[in-house]
């Protein structure tokens, strides 16, 4: 029996399954979706977020349980050709070396665009003193870095000369890894924890000028919202004393 699914709305939940099937570790299947990850709390929120959306059972199954020398992993599992049909009506390839963003996703609010990009940073981003997120898809690679700046993160795209197009996007300082932490984040834990760690002993870090410059519009128009300069500098990640010798220039 084929059970049917609800209509179906783009709001972070499915932003956040889109970001898992396209540029993530999740894949597409003749009859549905899936993802296979060695972080359990991702395969469940993945799992979680599908269900909701589309009111249907995943399948649940852990891998490797037995195996001392290998990490167990988890795999996600939805029968649905209609919810398949249905993400691919984005117009967008979800192959790991072909995906786009979806233009839906880039024309969201805030709160769409952060859950995608989650996604993506659950699936290909590691934390090291930055976070990095590499894959092989120059293209969608600059997409996302697009989507990153919406957010005012400091990104540096490199791209490898080869034949498999690796390129790496980097999230450096600590302004940009706080934004990212408080207006993206982790779903995974290890990861979460990982950034937190180095966010309480990473040294303080002063705007570069140019930074502060690309930012002035900005900041005069919020201070004519009436937004307070202790409130700019949270939101924008940089100093108030810097907000406030700038105005007064």
């Amino acid at each position: 029996m084929t059970h049917s699914i609800p209509p179906i709305k783009l709001d972070e939940d499915l932003a956040y399954v889109l970001g898992v099937i396209g540029p993530g570790d999740g894949c597409t299947f003749r009859d549905g979706i899936s993802l296979e990850t060695i972080d359990r709390e991702f395969a469940e929120e993945f799992g979680q977020r599908v269900e909701k959306i589309t009111k249907l059972k995943c399948h649940f199954i852990p891998f490797n349980r037995e195996q001392p020398n290998r990490k167990p992993t988890y795999r996600v599992i939805l029968f649905s050709r209609q919810f398949l049909d249905f993400l691919v009506s984005f117009g967008v390839s979800f192959r790991h070396k072909e995906w786009n963003v979806p233009n839906a996703i880039i024309q969201s609010q805030e709160g769409v665009k952060a859950a995608y990009l989650r996604a993506v940073s659950d699936s290909q981003a590691s934390v090291n003193k930055c976070i990095c997120i590499e894959v092989k898809n120059p293209r969608g690679l600059r997409e996302i870095q697009r989507m990153l700046n919406d957010f005012h993160l400091r990104t540096y795209f490199v791209r490898r000369k080869n034949r498999e197009n690796m390129c790496k996007l980097w999230i450096t300082g600590r302004s940009s890894l706080e934004r990212f932490n408080s207006k993206i984040g982790f779903t995974i834990k290890r990861k979460r924890e990982k950034l937190e760690k180095w966010l309480q002993k990473c040294p303080h870090e002063r705007t570069p000028t140019r930074e502060v410059n690309k930012l002035i519009p900005t900041i005069i128009k919020l201070r004519e919202l009436g937004f307070s300069y202790e409130r700019i500098a949270r939101s924008l990640g940089i100093n108030k004393s810097t907000i406030w010798v700038r105005l007064k220039k």
